[in-house]
């Protein structure tokens, strides 16, 4: 109930139709009024068999499927958003609350993935960096981003990782994802096969799972001064030298684990210039190809370099809204 009660009433409806709101409203009046059926209970038996994976596994297509939406990203191209059933999210927000206290998985992830619970791990991702890099001219910051990231993301080895850091949770994530699901379009619905869902609670679990392995290697290996990994972005302080390597293992090595980095978005940035780095890098990630573009750089959606730079990205922060 309580689960129930947090969420947002404004979510639109999955593929069955049923609002957060409808739920909330349907507990909130049936408390009681009858006590051979009380509904709280027999929901509460339904979520439990959804989490062990006991439900009939014709229905798993269905549950596990989500209404979608395909929204437009600024450099024009598409963002697919998932609306799955209420069921499900409520499922997955139980799961997530399970993990919450789990001293083992955390050991596995931290510190390095600071998406899944990580309090604060946002701020982490943004200032540790700023404080990390100071202002030699022998450290730079390597901005990754992978692309298409979550919707890559390997479900069987994502299923089997879980199995290793969290078996409580093997069962529901192989029903949900191991089993295809069905997603609707106006038009049209088809079977889902790879990577998590948009909007699942369990999405950064699953992709930080399958990224961990590529991070504990760079950091046994490359020995990086700060290497920290939200769910698509990941951010590296080191040497020019061992940011080289870096870029280059993530972009040979990366996509056989369904791990592709796109280069577009990939940046390279440090507080002084050097002509020296021109030659470390493809063109296409330095930012200090001038002096202008040596003021800063945006570090997941935050202006990170000097104050001219940052003034200028919440001038235009402030016009786009």
């Amino acid at each position: 109930m309580r689960a129930i009660n947090r969420f947002d009433r404004t979510p639109a409806a999955g593929p069955d139709g049923l609002y957060s709101s409808i739920l909330q409203t349907l507990l909130k009046y049936s408390e009681g009024e009858d006590p051979i059926y009380n509904p709280s209970v027999e929901l509460t038996k339904f979520i439990q068999n959804f989490l062990d994976g006991k439900l009939p596994p014709d229905a798993a297509a269905h549950l596990s499927g989500a209404q979608i939406t395909a929204r437009r990203k600024p450099d024009e191209s598409i963002r697919p958003i998932a609306c799955g059933t209420a069921y499900r999210r409520l499922a997955s927000r139980l799961a997530m609350q399970s993990i919450s206290s789990d001293s083992e998985l955390h050991s596995y992830l931290e510190p390095h993935q600071i998406s899944v619970g990580s309090a604060g791990g946002l701020e982490a991702g943004i200032h540790a960096p700023r404080h990390t890099i100071g202002s030699s001219q022998e450290y730079v910051l390597l901005s990754i981003d992978f692309s298409n990231a979550c919707n890559r993301c390997s479900r069987q080895a994502s299923s089997t990782l879980v199995k290793y850091i969290h078996p409580p949770l093997a069962r529901y994530i192989h029903y949900t994802y191991v089993t295809p699901a069905l997603l609707h379009t106006r038009q049209q619905s088809f079977l889902s096969q790879e990577g998590t869902q948009q909007g699942d609670s369990l999405g950064m679990l699953l992709f930080s799972s399958v990224a961990q392995p590529l991070v504990l290697y760079i950091q046994a290996t490359f020995r990086p001064l700060l290497n920290l990994r939200m769910p698509d972005d990941g951010n590296v302080v080191a040497l020019i030298d061992v940011a080289q390597k870096i870029y280059k293992y993530i972009k040979s090595e990366g996509p056989p684990q369904d791990l592709h980095m796109k280069v577009t978005k990939t940046k390279v940035w440090w507080p002084t210039t050097s002509s020296d780095l021109l030659q470390k890098f493809d063109c296409n990630v330095l930012c200090n190809r001038d002096e202008t573009a040596a003021e800063g750089i945006t570090l997941l959606g935050a202006a990170f370099g000097c104050p001219s730079h940052i003034r200028s990205h919440f001038s235009k922060f402030r016009f786009e809204n």
